[in-house]
């Protein structure tokens, strides 16, 4: 991994993207993948010793939409706020709608009507 040819940022890029693709566990994926990308950026030299970069700012640049997109779901039906992150994060992933392969393994017990209508409400939000 050292000595990769490929750019250091392109290879925490694909890294970073293979990780959330995957999305392997309910809670604790954002800081593993903030942590791959910032580790890879590291191991390879990219950034000086103790540099962080914000990878998390494009976020709180939309935390204003991000509000109002869970308070509208949260009008639709009664869903913990991690669950309602989730489904406001795996959206984008689709161009604004959720897959069918992430919606039943972690939607399961929503209805189409409520998918439909969550879907919607980020769509005017985000797109």
């Amino acid at each position: 991994m050292d000595q990769s040819q490929v750019h250091p940022v392109v290879h925490a890029a694909a890294i970073a993207f293979g990780y959330v693709f995957m999305h392997p566990f309910d809670d604790g994926n954002g800081r593993i993948h903030r942590f791959l990308i910032h580790n890879i950026l590291a191991r390879r030299d990219f950034t000086p010793d103790g540099l962080i970069f914000p990878i998390s700012a494009a976020t709180l640049n939309n935390l204003d939409a991000y509000d109002v997109t869970k308070r509208a779901i949260q009008e639709i039906i009664d869903m913990p706020d991690q669950r309602i992150d989730l489904f406001i994060r795996f959206c984008p992933q689709n161009d604004g709608v959720i897959s069918p392969k992430k919606c039943k393994s972690h939607f399961s017990e929503l209805t189409d009507d409520e998918i439909e209508k969550m879907q919607t409400t980020i769509q005017k939000t985000y797109y």
